[in-house]
């Protein structure tokens, strides 16, 4: 079930550059098809969003909801960071960067917990019915 999400995820990263400006035109009107790039963006950041979903419901799963906490702090602290810098220079591309960059970031950080930690637990292997 959880690689549902995260296949439309990438389906829809895939597709964004090719859609993003026709739909955006459709939908609300000629003037808007120059948002396409940041919609290209939001789009690709649903990737990692998706992996840091199953990652924490692997971690809750697990006991760790505090290492949940911290990515979710992590990420925090680096998209402020990210978009006080980019915002200024690049506007709406620079907060999507910023937070593309924090999910990234967050991603990596409960995947490679996981990984690490919890990669002998019992509770990972499939069960025999």
């Amino acid at each position: 079930k959880a690689r549902l999400p995260l296949g439309a995820a990438i389906a829809a990263s895939i597709a964004s550059p090719f859609l993003a400006r026709p739909v955006l035109e459709l939908l609300f009107g000629p003037g808007y098809g120059d948002a396409a790039p940041v919609l290209n963006i939001l789009a690709l950041s649903t990737i990692p969003f998706c992996v840091v979903m199953i990652a924490s419901r692997g971690l809750i799963a697990l006991n760790r909801q505090r290492v949940d906490l911290m990515a979710n702090v992590l990420g925090a602290a680096i998209c402020v960071t990210v978009a006080v810098a980019a915002i200024p220079r690049y506007g709406a591309i620079g907060a999507d960067a910023a937070q593309l960059i924090a999910f990234l970031a967050m991603a990596v950080f409960e995947v490679t917990y996981l990984v690490k930690v919890a990669s002998n637990a019992a509770v990972l292997r499939p069960v025999k019915a």
